[in-house]
């Protein structure tokens, strides 16, 4: 399976660190390989329906400087594309955002 976050926007936007960073399960340990999975099911991107998401937050028409969070999650021949913005309201959708960025952050530093 394969995951890719590109993160918009924000008071302190760079461009360059901003870049879509793609994840390969395959790449992963296989621990943090069960913690992705885990919550990208929590967060209801795994479903058999597409529209099967939990509620992450109308989008930020009126919140200043927001970040919007472009999810695209690929597995077999099934490629499924979400957008949140911040504020999140959804508690299992923030908890993958959080997840995805700590991997964004150790693929940007060349970690992985």
């Amino acid at each position: 399976m394969r995951v890719t976050i590109k993160t918009e926007g924000g008071t302190a936007h760079f461009p360059g660190l901003a870049r879509p960073v793609r994840i390969d399960t395959e790449d992963l340990p296989p621990g943090e390989a069960r913690e992705l999975e885990e919550s990208l099911r929590d967060a209801g991107l795994l479903g058999e329906n597409p529209n099967d998401r939990r509620d992450a937050g109308a989008p930020a028409r009126n919140v200043r400087d927001a970040r919007r969070h472009t999810i695209t999650v690929e597995r077999d021949d099934v490629r499924r594309t979400t957008t949140v913005s911040d504020p999140v309201s959804s508690p299992e959708m923030s908890s993958l955002i959080s997840l995805l960025e700590r991997h964004r952050r150790r693929v940007l530093a060349g970690l992985r």
